[in-house]
């Protein structure tokens, strides 16, 4: 049976139409509408537990130790300057500006002993105070370097101011010290007149290394403390002994004075102003802090000793007044001329008789231990000086 088309049927399909047409349109807004918030969701959860790259921030900074620092700072300066430094071959025209160290104090030792040191006085140099006492009757009050009064070895000593008489009466008018260290150390050496004042004490020395000091510590060692700066000497003879056979010279220097004699030959000038006018041949130079300026090494002539052959020795040291130093050195033939750190020659100390620890104590502030492994001579009696010209 065929469908038959009708009026009524044809107004129901158009009144169904916007129906199904309006359920179509809803159906794709709440698919996109769905989709949508499928999208949003799947963000928030990849947003959520997606691991982030984490930071970390550093916290306070410790709290700073200035003690420890201080003493981290104080333990690299001790190093540096402990720290070997090199030594160089010395050009003859050339002079150290390394000043030395500042010397600390000594301490005592048993009052005793035969050497007995509680260091040095310079007043103004950065040195320690003190002098040297003991049972050696070393110098009351004065300086322990130019010698003690035990005269079983070393050169002896005798102190000469040549500004007053020998009644410690002042000069009227006192002679340049050029002419007075010339005329010393010229023909038979010593003074040419007894009348002038000398020291009521004689001092032995073994060896001959004066830091820089005030002049005025050596009448103060030869017990006249009295004595005024300038215009004195000391004079140290003797027989000394050769251990062993060989060549050397002197290496030395002198702010004012340093001259040494064997027998009758003049081998060392060291002076820095060359009192004896003969031909040296300088060898660089040292700084000491209290001195505005190097003093000059010298080198001497050489000579040979045979062992157990004596010798008559001489040192005359002095000045003219203000700082004071001095040093004698012993170069063997052969061996190379070097300076130490401070521009002290880095040669043996000339020695007579076996040093005390407590004297070595006082050399290593300026010296190393290779300073004390030279040659020991010994003294024999008959050396000393009997009278002038």
């Amino acid at each position: 049976m065929g469908t038959h088309w009708s009026p009524q049927k044809m107004t129901e399909n158009k009144e169904a139409a916007p129906k199904r047409l309006l359920k179509g349109r809803f159906l794709v807004i709440s698919i996109l509408f769905h989709v949508l918030l499928a999208v949003v969701a799947t963000y928030l959860v990849v947003q959520t537990f997606t691991p982030r790259a984490q930071t970390f921030k550093p916290g306070p900074p410790a709290p700073r130790n200035k003690e420890v620092e201080h003493k981290i700072t104080m333990v690299k300066k001790q190093n540096a300057m402990s720290a070997p430094m090199p030594t160089k071959r010395i050009a003859t025209t050339g002079l150290s500006k390394v000043a030395l160290p500042e010397m600390p104090d000594i301490a005592s030792v048993d009052p005793t002993a035969p050497t007995s040191m509680t260091g040095m006085g310079t007043p103004g140099a950065g040195f320690g105070t003190g002098g040297m006492s003991g049972g050696s009757g070393a110098s009351d009050g004065g300086s322990p370097f130019f010698g003690l009064r035990d005269s079983g070895a070393g050169l002896e000593g005798t102190f000469y101011d040549f500004k007053r008489m020998a009644k410690t009466r002042p000069l009227d008018k006192v002679p340049p010290y050029d002419q007075v260290v010339n005329r010393f150390t010229t023909g038979g050496w010593g003074p040419k007149s007894f009348k002038n004042y000398q020291s009521p004490v004689k001092l032995y020395g073994k060896t001959f290394l004066f830091p820089a000091i005030h002049d005025t510590e050596a009448g103060k060692a030869f017990q006249a403390p009295e004595t005024a700066p300038g215009g004195w000497i000391a004079h140290y003879v003797g027989m000394i002994v050769p251990p062993e056979d060989g060549t050397y010279r002197f290496v030395g220097f002198g702010d004012n004075v340093m001259i040494v004699k064997l027998d009758t030959a003049l081998v060392l000038d060291a002076s820095d102003h060359g009192y004896t006018k003969r031909r040296r041949e300088e060898a660089g130079g040292v700084q000491f802090p209290a001195k505005g300026s190097p003093t000059p090494i010298f080198f001497g002539s050489w000579f040979s000793l045979k062992k157990g052959e004596p010798k008559r020795m001489e040192v005359v040291v002095g000045d003219e007044g203000g700082i004071f130093c001095a040093g004698l050195f012993l170069q063997a033939q052969g061996v190379k001329y070097e300076q130490g750190a401070h521009g002290i020659p880095n040669l043996p100390l000339f020695t007579i008789g076996r040093l005390s620890e407590a004297q070595k104590t006082a050399f290593r502030q300026y010296l190393p231990d290779s300073a004390f492994t030279g040659p020991v001579f010994s003294t024999r009696p008959g050396g000393a000086a009997s009278g002038g010209l």
